[in-house]
């Protein structure tokens, strides 16, 4: 299986301090998010799709879309999945829950 630079907790981590909930509409509330990716032969994260649960009357909501999809391009090279001693592209699904305070 691929790995996240540092494991699960930097992923974590990395999320919680980078991924920018969308402010200004009342309406809008996301209870979980599903990311689905590849990481690649090479560790990159390819082809992000974000889809939410939930997400009340929110008109933000492709634009929240597209900023996580952007944050997982941008995200730092991941330790490639290999099977058999190859190197391999990998398919996750990750889900994100939101926790307003």
């Amino acid at each position: 299986m691929p790995e996240y630079p540092g494991g699960t907790a930097k992923l974590m981590k990395y999320l919680s301090n980078n991924l920018i909930y969308p402010k200004g509409d009342s309406a809008c509330y996301y209870h979980k998010i599903w990311v689905g990716f590849i990481v690649d032969e090479n560790g990159n994260v390819i082809n992000p799709t974000a889809r939410f649960t939930e997400t009340g009357s929110c008109v933000k909501t492709q634009e929240f879309t597209k900023s996580i999809e952007e944050l997982f391009i941008q995200m730092p090279k991941w330790k490639p999945g290999s099977l058999e001693g190859k190197k391999v592209k990998v398919r996750f699904n990750l889900p994100i829950s939101i926790h307003m305070n």
